[in-house]
């Protein structure tokens, strides 16, 4: 059971590696367009922005193919733990902690696919989202992990746990949140 943990947690970082890299790369994708904006001859990119913008879109894809293999290795590992624990410990699939790492498992399927999404859009030159949009996009997968990690650490018993964990969490998006406003406002003065 130690081994499949092992390779399970090698997997799982592995593939949060991805999740974290990818969003910074559609980031980067959507200054290239938002500076077409600027361009005098319109939305036509330029032959060097047309350059980075082809290189991001390629090493994206190539990302997203290995991480949809990381992907399909955690969750199939963690599918195999989850019986090994069940054998052990029926109450298992009974605790509140258990629940919310399936729910938070099933939002980073969700974020990997609508990242997927936004790369479409991009690759055919369509910004959908503001470059403010894209940069806190980027930080969802930070705070999932932090409640994954919290729940199986800590595997909270009792409510009052809980809420020490998801206040910590929101604690962390507020203070972000006003981070991104200072920086933003200080580069808007200078």
């Amino acid at each position: 059971m130690l081994t499949i943990k092992v390779f399970h947690l090698l997997l799982a970082i592995s593939w949060f590696a991805g999740l974290f890299y990818l969003p910074r790369i559609l980031v980067n994708l959507g200054q290239v367009l938002g500076n077409s904006d600027q361009n005098p001859s319109g939305n036509q990119l330029t032959d060097q922005s047309e350059a980075v913008s082809r290189q991001l879109v390629k090493m994206a894809k190539s990302l997203l193919k290995f991480m949809n293999l990381l992907m399909v290795g955690t969750i199939i590992l963690g599918v195999e733990l989850t019986y090994l624990y069940y054998q052990q410990n029926p109450e298992l699939l009974r605790y509140g902690w258990f629940h919310i790492k399936i729910f938070m498992l099933i939002c980073l399927v969700g974020y990997q696919h609508y990242c997927q999404y936004l790369l479409k859009n991009l690759e055919n030159k369509t910004l959908i989202k503001s470059q403010t949009w894209l940069r806190v996009f980027n930080e969802i997968p930070v705070f999932l992990l932090l409640i994954i990690l919290s729940m199986v650490i800590i595997q909270p018993k009792s409510a009052e746990q809980y809420v020490t964990i998801f206040g910590a969490v929101l604690f962390l998006i507020i203070f972000g949140a006003l981070v991104l406003i200072i920086l933003r406002t200080d580069k808007r003065h200078s």
